[in-house]
């Protein structure tokens, strides 16, 4: 009995000698959750905490990761680890805890949208949900969100500890987001504008901002999916005209909206040609769309597109014609996928790591492989809505960007055709900066828009929209 006592009054005094840090946070944007069909089905500790780690030990490093865990070990801050242990893990937890206090139950979303058909179609940014059972909680996911603020609470006894965690919590916030596609704004929370007060609390800012006026988040990740599509693919819309035949009396398709990728005439500025061609080149030549009973439909091979778009003006500017010997992957170096879709040729272009061996690339053996699982967009879009608008920033992911400097840069693939089997090498150049690019894009007059975008698709609406983007951009970038 007196040593149960005895217990319970340590317990008290440790309590006392706690340091507590109580903050508000507002979600922005709604959360993928692989749970949803569970009691509390939000924003969990046992993401964030890891990831808050991560970020605190690389910004006690200075920048540099394992930096910051030799220096956390010296000053005793490890979680179960003395100064004296030899540091032999990848990854550390920092000692302090953490608990989020929510009040409501979250409301639960279904991620679906329909055309003015009531067709199903892919949901912007996300595809995890095709061809998936939306009654299965298993295999489909669904939109979590909380629409009142609620409590993020740490408790550590060590008072520095402490202090780091105040001084990086809104970096920390401002830096992530949370659950499935969190680089594409999902899974957005921040302090609550309750907090402006508190010396923690740090405005969102960055150079690269705009804002959507809205009250529906949907339109936000539609024009954030549009956007995205014109900086690294670009846009080609078209529609199918039955009533224009070709000379073998099938239906023709007609551009209905066309925007170069902006990274592709980043590159031709570089004098780089991109992967695009040479895949067509390569791949697609002569290439064709079958019907369902299996006859051809459409030429759309690169010979064919190139007689289509043969009567254009400046026709070096388009992607279909310029040609350089330096010819690089630069798509993927805002995101790296080992499997690409192409839906338009029914193909799927595996991308495999390899090395020169007796003068000839040969793919490297998986357990020397490149994660390419890691690789993710270096581009971080972290959302804000005040009442009825959105506050879109754009975040440089500085560790991806690193992971692409030291992994990516200069290495080779082998790019190869699921449904022919062909493949041939192709590098990633040896450099590339996030900021150099955009200041193509937003400073001086190398991106003009109206003379970007061809004038009889200037009456679009997909042209309004990013014109409206790229001109706050410009007007926020310094």
């Amino acid at each position: 009995m007196l040593l149960s006592k005895l217990l319970i009054v340590q317990k008290l005094l440790n309590q006392n000698n706690m340091y507590k840090l109580e903050i508000t946070l507002k979600q922005h944007t709604p959360l993928i959750h692989f749970q949803h069909d569970q009691v509390g089905a939000t924003l969990r500790a046992s993401e964030v905490k890891p990831k808050l780690d991560k970020f605190l030990l690389t910004k006690l490093g200075g920048g540099d990761y394992r930096k910051g865990i030799v220096l956390a070990q010296s000053n005793g801050w490890l979680n179960g680890v003395k100064p004296s242990d030899r540091l032999e893990n990848d990854s550390y937890a920092l000692n302090y805890k953490m608990k989020f206090i929510v009040t409501e139950i979250p409301q639960i979303i279904d991620i679906r949208k329909f055309n003015s058909n009531g067709i199903e179609i892919p949901y912007p940014l996300f595809f995890g949900n095709l061809k998936k059972d939306p009654h299965n909680p298993n295999e489909y996911r669904k939109f979590s969100f909380l629409n009142e603020p609620f409590k993020a609470v740490f408790l550590s006894y060590i008072e520095e500890l402490h202090k780091v965690i105040l001084e990086y919590i809104a970096d920390f916030f401002m830096c992530n987001n949370f659950g499935t596609r969190q680089s594409k704004g999902f899974g957005s929370f921040y302090l609550d504008t309750t907090e402006e007060s508190k010396p923690y609390y740090h405005k969102p800012k960055s150079d690269l901002c705009f804002i959507i006026e809205t009250d529906n988040f949907l339109d936000v990740f539609d024009r954030i999916d549009l956007f995205y599509r014109s900086l690294r693919g670009g846009l080609n819309l078209k529609r199918i005209d039955r009533k224009r035949l070709d000379e073998c009396g099938n239906p023709t398709m007609i551009d209905v909206f066309y925007f170069k990728s902006l990274l592709f005439m980043y590159g031709r500025h570089k004098g780089i040609q991109w992967e695009k061609k040479k895949i067509k080149e390569e791949f697609f030549l002569k290439s064709y769309i079958y019907d369902k009973k299996g006859k051809d439909y459409l030429s759309i091979g690169l010979s064919e597109q190139q007689k289509i778009r043969n009567g254009l003006k400046d026709k070096d500017h388009y992607p279909l014609f310029y040609k350089s010997e330096n010819v690089f992957l630069l798509k993927d170096l805002l995101g790296l996928s080992s499997n690409e879709s192409w839906k338009s040729y029914d193909d799927v272009i595996t991308k495999t790591e390899a090395a020169l061996v007796d003068e000839k690339y040969v793919k490297i053996k998986q357990e020397s492989k490149l994660n390419i699982a890691r690789i993710k967009s270096p581009l971080l879009f972290k959302i804000f809505k005040t009442r009825e608008r959105y506050h879109i920033f754009i975040i440089i992911d500085k560790e991806m960007e690193k992971v692409i400097t030291e992994q990516v840069l200069g290495k080779t693939f082998i790019l190869g055709s699921t449904e022919t089997g062909a493949e041939f090498p192709l590098s990633f150049p040896k450099s590339f900066s996030l900021s150099d690019f955009f200041a193509y894009i937003l400073k001086g007059d190398s991106f003009n828009i109206e003379d970007h975008v061809e004038i009889k698709f200037q009456g679009r609406n997909e042209f309004n929209i990013l014109k409206n983007i790229y001109g706050q951009l410009k007007a926020n970038y310094k």
